[in-house]
């Protein structure tokens, strides 16, 4: 069977895609307020321009922060599977040629999309050396717990 991230679209897509955050409230209660507070949370908005390798890269970069963990860490996009579709309809959608990393975007975000983040480490320094950065290596996959953590941090962010 066909995996959704493989489905072709006909769709004709403007130039920007965006991916809208959500807001954050504490209108739950309970046991189950750190995961309602978790789902809700969405990272900042993004724009992709389908042409741009800049766009995609910093995009994905910013997805893989709550999976590492390293000294510095700028900009946060929940690792979600909406937002994982996002980004390969974007690549989807681009012009031939336009994207350098096409293959490897792709190949990057089915793993991700499938549950799989064993590789986080090596994709996120990756995506960082493609964008030039030169502080913030990742340098070990974050534990659940850690990455829990990072993503109520975040939500505190919002939240001002």
């Amino acid at each position: 069977m066909e995996s959704p991230i493989f489905t072709s679209s006909s769709a004709v897509y403007n130039l920007f895609v965006c991916v809208k955050s959500a807001s954050f409230d504490l209108e739950y209660s309970g046991s189950d307020v750190k995961e309602k507070q978790t789902e809700r949370i969405k990272g900042e908005e993004v724009i992709l321009d389908l042409n741009s390798d800049r766009h995609i890269i910093n995009a994905m970069h910013k997805m893989t922060h709550q999976k590492v963990l390293s000294h510095e860490k700028q900009g946060f996009i929940k690792m979600t599977p909406e937002n994982i579709e996002k980004v390969r309809q974007a690549i989807d959608e681009s012009n031939s040629g336009t994207l350098q990393h096409k293959e490897q975007y792709l190949k990057i975000l089915v793993r991700w999309y499938e549950g799989d983040f064993s590789q986080s480490v090596e994709e996120h320094n990756l995506l960082w050396e493609w964008d030039n950065n030169s502080t913030g290596k990742a340098y070990e996959l974050a534990t659940p717990e850690q990455e829990e953590a990072y993503i109520l941090e975040q939500a505190k962010s919002e939240k001002q």
